[in-house]
């Protein structure tokens, strides 16, 4: 067989394993999305939030209220069209309506929201410290985007109707090839994280929009970008299928902290009602430490410590810093 053909089973067997994690949670997901309904909107809510203050690993966005706004629209672009029973899975309309939604309340980009680039773009990517590793990525130049784009989408249509593949392939194969071309001047890779997530929500996955799959990538940012820049090089067939398999694994990933967070706001229903409430000013607060807790919610100092300290154990939250530096954000999952 040879070390390339080992390769090749070894992360197709992988891969293979990883997508009937996915299918088999996707079989369970009906059931629990019923039982769940009253919890999913704020695991909706929180994943809103973790994406947009992830966002800030790409591009150099700056979070602020309108990004988080943007992106809320964004989200509910996407969402809202899954009631679309159109032929097309992905269309170029959705993509420009992502991009354009994106950057509806930041004036700065308002040249270019929903419009193709017009100028070269070069992505530096960054590793895990936050330190520029130089350009990463190859894109395509802006005279030959448009064509590109509709090529790209016929394609990935086209796959998707003549159901050769699973869609879990076809998707990622979508997310690397959109980042390969680089459509926008700016916000390539929430774009298409989100024209992803929509993908996805209509080929049944839906609990891939209650995880942030940008906190996720935006994570580890260095396995991110040598995942895409080995899939570009392509100098042998299992370059693309690292890549599959990383993103699979981001979907696997996001499949866990949705069980995770389930269980945990099960949990909490056991929890004393000041420790339930601890717990949701966190979903508001990206930090915080005990002043703020004690002006939100009057609650005794010492009492606050107490809870606190049940919560740590608990794993529900994550105390940082110590004294009077200390401060509390909710548990990474």
């Amino acid at each position: 067989m040879g070390i390339i053909g080992y390769m090749l089973e070894k992360n197709a067997n992988k891969l293979i394993k990883l997508i009937s994690e996915l299918d088999e949670f996707k079989g369970r997901w009906f059931f629990l999305q019923n039982i769940h309904s009253g919890r999913l909107p704020a695991l909706y809510e929180q994943a809103v939030l973790r994406s947009v203050a992830a966002m800030d690993a790409f591009d150099n966005f700056r979070v602020t209220d309108s990004l988080k706004q943007g992106r809320l629209e964004a989200m509910a672009a996407v969402f809202d069209k899954n009631n679309d029973s159109s032929f097309e899975i992905i269309d170029e309309l959705l993509v420009k309506h992502i991009h354009s939604a994106l950057f509806k309340y930041s004036l700065e980009d308002q040249v270019h929201s929903g419009k193709y680039k017009t100028m070269d773009v070069n992505i530096d990517g960054v590793d895990k410290d936050g330190r520029l590793v130089g350009n990463v990525l190859d894109s395509v130049s802006p005279s030959e985007t448009p064509a590109k784009m509709l090529e790209f989408i016929e394609l990935t249509n086209n796959a998707f109707n003549e159901g050769h593949y699973h869609p879990l392939i076809i998707i990622s194969l979508f997310v690397v090839n959109f980042l390969s071309i680089q459509p926008f001047q700016k916000g390539n890779i929430p774009v298409a994280l989100l024209a992803a997530s929509y993908m996805l929500d209509r080929k049944g996955y839906g609990f891939t929009r209650y995880a942030s799959l940008e906190k996720i990538v935006s994570s580890n940012l260095e396995n991110f970008y040598y995942s895409i820049l080995k899939s570009q090089k392509r100098e042998s067939a299992n370059d693309v299928l690292f890549w599959i398999v990383y993103f699979i694994k981001c979907l696997v990933q996001i499949k866990n902290e949705v069980l995770n967070k389930l269980d945990k706001q099960l949990d909490t229903h056991v929890l004393n009602p000041l420790s339930q409430r601890i717990l949701e000013l966190m979903d508001k607060h990206d930090k915080i430490n005990i002043t703020m807790l004690q002006t939100l919610t009057k609650a005794n100092r010492n009492t606050l410590k107490i809870r606190l300290r049940e919560l740590v154990r608990g794993n529900f939250i994550t105390q940082y810093g110590k004294a009077k530096a200390t401060w509390y954000c909710k548990a990474a999952l």
